[in-house]
């Protein structure tokens, strides 16, 4: 099996190997202001995984797409391309790309003004990366640091807190149905 994976990514011409470099340089670019230059970058990162036809690749790209479409302020376009991703790691039991997903939908449910569902959704999520150890996406926690900022400027604290521990206690299942009743929301 090691032998056929080592195959199969040395025969994509070492795009793995530029894959995240090209990554963090659209996320820069991002920090910069750069959002034309970072759209840019995910797309083609987007073309190449279609190339490999690596189910996992393509959702990753397509997830990071949606971020920088966060940024640029197109949230149907991010809703789009999160949906099929989130879709794709639903499909696969890949739990850290199912909170990754989520979270991109709870964020779009937030800026959408659907701040109940938005909250239980990362409550759910701030669980699994709690349960799984995994560290987040800098522009992904940048953008749920955003909306929950709004969310504290707009409600009281208590409120925030009794929809994130609504959430945390969600199992996988739960968190699930609740992003794909988010998705036909949209």
């Amino acid at each position: 099996i090691l032998e056929e994976v080592i195959g199969y990514f040395k025969s994509v011409d070492a795009g793995v190997d530029l894959f995240l470099p090209r990554l963090f340089i659209s996320g820069k670019y991002i920090e910069l202001g750069d959002v034309s230059s970072a759209l840019d970058t995910r797309l083609d990162l987007l073309a190449w995984s279609r190339e490999t036809n690596y189910p996992v690749m393509i959702a990753w790209s397509r997830w990071n797409l949606a971020l920088a479409l966060l940024a640029s302020g197109d949230l149907e376009a991010a809703a789009a391309q999160t949906h099929e991703a989130f879709d794709q790691m639903v499909f696969d039991g890949y739990l850290e790309g199912i909170a990754s997903g989520a979270e991109v939908i709870a964020i779009i449910e937030i800026d959408r003004g659907r701040t109940e569902r938005g909250l239980q959704i990362l409550g759910a999520c701030e669980s699994i990366w709690e349960s799984i150890g995994t560290v987040h996406w800098p522009e992904a926690e940048f953008h749920v640091k955003r909306v929950l900022e709004t969310v504290r400027r707009e409600a009281e604290e208590a409120q925030l807190a009794v929809h994130l521990e609504t959430g945390r206690q969600m199992s996988t299942a739960e968190l699930i149905d609740l992003v794909q009743a988010a998705l036909v929301a949209q």
